[in-house]
């Protein structure tokens, strides 16, 4: 009994030990990644002074992108012309508390006007932040889930961890001719145009913004995912993107050149050597 005793009291010690080495690893890494965002962003921040002189930087990186025409409606794309400007700032970049979440981030989007008038010039800021779910919450979608009832946008964003992450309903002016669309603007809720309406308004990139990741199934779908695809991908990657569009115009531009047929209406501008051949023939 003694012996037993003895070896419980070592196997608790040493799982005390590894707790506290775990902690410790999670306190460093968390102390580096914050360390990392001050250095990153002062260089974003160099970068963005470049990126706003391109014309059409944002919308070049954005139509080259694999994933980001996934998110959003075909008929967005001519709005997302407009972004002049797109900045992904943290919290922890600029934060001198050593307890800040470096996950906390927000997405500037600085748009600038349409030539007609549909579409205003405007800067939007979005703000992302974990929070962890109420249990209930996770309850009542376990039990739809295995009833069967979840709809597939409940159950494209069922949560797999007890964290996620939220925003706010954040105010954009829509295009005018999307009036049709825009939830706030959409008074016929029940029949099936006002319906497909809505839904149409929700799943557009202007419905991200009203997204909040408390309403699955209810607005803009893998809200989540989109805000992580800027944040993770599309804002630190951009110059990459934008260089194979580039690239991938440059080929095509060479390859149509290269199909042409060569024009030898023009005796003067025909090298001798060719001139002689076809008068030859």
């Amino acid at each position: 009994m003694a012996e037993n005793s003895e070896d419980t009291v070592v196997v608790e010690k040493a799982l005390s030990g590894l707790a506290e080495v775990e902690q410790e690893l999670e306190d460093t890494e968390r102390a580096i990644e914050i360390t990392r965002l001050k250095k990153v962003s002062k260089i974003y921040e160099k970068r963005r002074e470049y990126t706003k002189a391109i014309d059409k930087f944002w919308h070049i990186v954005l139509s080259q992108h694999p994933e980001f025409a996934d998110y959003v409606r075909a008929q967005d794309f001519k709005y997302l012309e407009l972004i002049k400007d797109i900045y992904v700032s943290w919290d922890a970049s600029t934060s001198t508390d050593e307890s800040v979440d470096p996950t906390t981030f927000s997405i500037t989007f600085e748009f600038e006007q349409s030539e007609d008038g549909d579409f205003p010039a405007q800067t939007v800021t979005k703000r992302f932040q974990k929070e962890v779910i109420d249990p209930e919450e996770l309850q009542i979608l376990e039990q739809k889930r295995k009833k069967g009832s979840l709809s597939d946008d409940e159950d494209g964003q069922m949560p797999e961890e007890t964290e996620r992450l939220v925003s706010t309903n954040t105010e954009i002016i829509w295009p005018k001719s999307y009036d049709s669309i825009n939830p706030s603007k959409v008074v016929d809720k029940k029949t099936t145009l006002g319906k497909k309406n809505y839904r149409a308004g929700m799943k557009s990139f202007f419905g991200w913004f009203r997204w909040t990741g408390r309403k699955p199934g209810k607005e803009f779908p893998n809200g989540d995912d989109f805000a992580r695809l800027f944040a993770d991908d599309i804002f630190p990657s951009a110059v990459l993107y934008y260089t194979e569009a580039q690239r991938d115009g440059l080929e095509e531009e060479m390859e149509s050149d290269a199909s042409e047929p060569l024009d030898l209406s023009d005796s003067e501008n025909v090298p001798r050597g060719l001139k002689r051949k076809n008068s030859e023939c």
